[in-house]
């Protein structure tokens, strides 16, 4: 989805959304969204076992948070890795960071 669930870690939680209680629902174990400029991964508030995969931007001129960034999520026997990509000075993407998501009894870790 395009909009956020939750916002940044370091920010109050925010009220529950319609989206919560519909990703559980749907026995949801990840929630992808985006539109906050950052990229980060953390246990969805209110949403027991499904954790919150945040999208950096790579279409907008908006540069705050994470600059302009997006990932690349590839499926691993061990789970997932987030591949995280960031702009050079010349526009160009490049891979900075891996993200390594590894499921467990208790959800995503």
């Amino acid at each position: 989805m395009r909009h956020p669930l939750q916002r940044l870690p370091s920010e109050q939680p925010a009220p529950a959304g319609a989206a919560k209680p519909l990703a559980g629902r749907a026995e949801a174990e990840l929630a992808l969204s985006g539109h906050l400029h950052a990229t980060f991964v953390t246990p969805l508030a209110g949403a027991a076992g499904i954790s919150s995969v945040q999208a950096g931007t790579c279409l907008s001129h908006m540069v705050r948070g994470d600059g302009t960034a997006f990932h690349l999520m590839q499926y691993v026997p061990e789970g997932l890795v987030l591949a995280h990509y960031r702009t050079l000075a010349d526009g160009r993407f490049r891979a900075d960071t891996d993200i390594a998501l590894i499921r467990g009894a208790a959800g995503w870790a």
